[in-house]
């Protein structure tokens, strides 16, 4: 039996099993603790703990998020939880869990800060979908602009040429000087 105990009062949450008439019947060392934070004393009844729940000390605060977790002063978050049970003989009784669930709190602001700079990251992708269409219609016009440029500039070249062969063959014809086509003979090439 006192092995049943001793396991019973090393176990990570906090247990307490009341009575039908809501007195405390079995109780482990962890909700002790609890009772302690949260009464100043042991807990005795299944109604006080259920009114000091409802109104904690300043000590232990009432998670606004998550109903049924308090906070308390050794940094650690527990869930209350309270179901029927009932033995071999038809006895029944009345079970309260105080499950630690800080490592799970720890997690949840984890994710509520990955969340928000996930949001954030999403919102400047939404921004940017938006302005794509002005930057791919920016960067066409802008290739549009390129291909006239060039365009132009090939042909002011090719114009370029066709005036120095003109003026090669002329000058060859009229010997080594360098006067204009239009001006030496009035033609064009």
């Amino acid at each position: 039996m006192n092995a049943i105990k001793e396991s019973f009062d090393n176990l990570p949450a906090a247990i307490c099993i009341f009575s039908s008439k809501g007195l405390v019947r079995l109780m482990n060392r962890r909700m002790l603790t609890v009772g302690s934070w949260l009464l100043g004393s042991g807990i005795q009844t299944l109604g006080e703990l259920q009114a000091v729940l409802k109104n904690p000390p300043e000590t232990v605060t009432k998670d606004a998020s998550m109903p049924g977790v308090y906070h308390f002063p050794d940094g650690s978050a527990l869930r209350f939880s309270e179901h029927e049970i009932t033995d071999h003989d038809g006895q029944r009784y009345t079970e309260v869990i105080a499950a630690d669930v800080s490592e799970l709190m720890a997690v949840r602001t984890r994710l509520r800060a990955e969340n928000a700079r996930l949001d954030a990251a999403n919102e400047a992708l939404r921004k940017l979908g938006e302005e794509m269409a002005d930057i791919v219609r920016e960067e066409e016009i802008l290739n549009m602009k390129i291909r006239v440029h060039d365009d132009i500039g090939y042909s002011l070249l090719s114009v370029r040429r066709a005036y120095w062969q003109c003026e090669d063959t002329q000058s060859d014809a009229q010997g080594s000087s360098r006067i204009p086509p239009e001006i030496s003979s009035g033609q064009d090439c």
